[in-house]
């Protein structure tokens, strides 16, 4: 990008330019990445870059900030129309997948630069909100399962709702710490597997 082109930039702009270069960065080199390196993939000098950002430790934050934000909006969002509880978990999860597979190199250097305290109470912030937000949407899908009769509702419902928390999490955090890799199949794939179960069909024939 020539000069005349980055004067032009607005700082909003610039920032994200920089934003994207340093996720690809992260996302091919780790912790091994460094802000020259970032800069170069930016086309922008390091002292530039300096002034949209302090620094490493600065932009991973902001791209974590930028993934939990977005991930935030998915979980307070609810469906356009009215949905079963099938449909809506369906639904849940294909805006899960579009986010994470529409801005691939942002959301996959987020989640695997986010924040990792070795105390509970130096959890961050947001990584709370994330966990009670995803919690509170399993909960509430989880009771509306239950009193459609899809769920037993002998069962407790939040057995249920760790269950349905914990695959979907795993296909999330596998997809951006080792994928790429089509989330959609991979998730209905799970979807299918909490509602139909992982028993063999013949040996529980055979026991019978």
């Amino acid at each position: 990008m020539n000069e005349e082109r980055k004067r032009r930039l607005g700082r909003a702009e610039a920032r994200e330019r920089i934003l994207a270069a340093a996720a690809r960065v992260f996302n091919r080199k780790g912790e091994r990445a460094t802000v020259e390196q970032i800069a170069e993939e930016a086309d922008y000098s390091t002292s530039a870059l300096y002034k949209h950002f302090s620094g490493k430790d600065d932009l991973l934050e902001t791209l974590w900030q930028t993934v939990s934000e977005k991930l935030l909006a998915v979980l307070k969002s609810e469906p356009p129309v009215e949905l079963g509880f099938v449909d809506r978990l369906k639904w849940m999860l294909s805006e899960l997948a579009d986010l994470a597979e529409e801005e691939e190199e942002i959301f996959r250097a987020g989640m695997a630069n986010a924040p990792a305290p070795t105390r509970i109470e130096d959890l961050d912030e947001s990584i709370c909100e994330i966990y009670f937000g995803f919690r509170e949407m399993m909960d509430d899908i989880v009771r509306q399962g239950m009193e459609e009769g899809v769920l037993d509702s002998s069962r407790d419902p939040e057995v249920y709702s760790m269950a349905l928390g914990g695959q979907f999490g795993a296909v999330f955090d596998r997809w951006a710490m080792e994928g790429p890799f089509p989330l959609r199949p991979r998730l209905e794939a799970m979807l299918e597997l909490f509602l139909q179960g992982a028993a063999n069909p013949e040996r529980e024939s055979l026991d019978g």
